[in-house]
């Protein structure tokens, strides 16, 4: 498992170098770009994985298999919401909204 400072632990990602066929569809599929090739080799980032397993389903070789899954770990935690590292905040939700009271209004 890997704990990001200490709040945040992710899946372990596992892959069986002896089968990966270096397709790149694991890398691809990622939302969280968790996954990267070097040399020739699937290799994890230092990032958090949400445990999706959308690697394990995308890859045709089966080389990779998901232990465990996403959870929070502080005990001063906001339900719903994770704060990622370099993500930007989403903003376009609140002036949608208030558009579309406008028109209703």
């Amino acid at each position: 498992m890997l704990i990001l400072n200490g709040q945040i632990e992710g899946p372990e990602i596992l892959v069986d170098h002896a089968r990966c066929d270096l397709c790149a569809n694991c890398v691809r599929t990622c939302p969280m770009g968790v996954l990267k090739i070097v040399e020739r080799r699937v290799v994890r980032r230092e990032v958090v994985c949400i445990g999706c397993r959308n690697c394990k389903v995308s890859c045709g070789q089966r080389a990779i298999e998901v232990v465990g899954q996403h959870r929070i770990l502080s005990a001063a935690r906001q339900i719903g919401y994770v704060p990622l590292k370099d993500y930007p905040p989403y903003e376009g939700l609140a002036p949608a909204k208030a558009k579309l009271a406008e028109a209703k209004g």
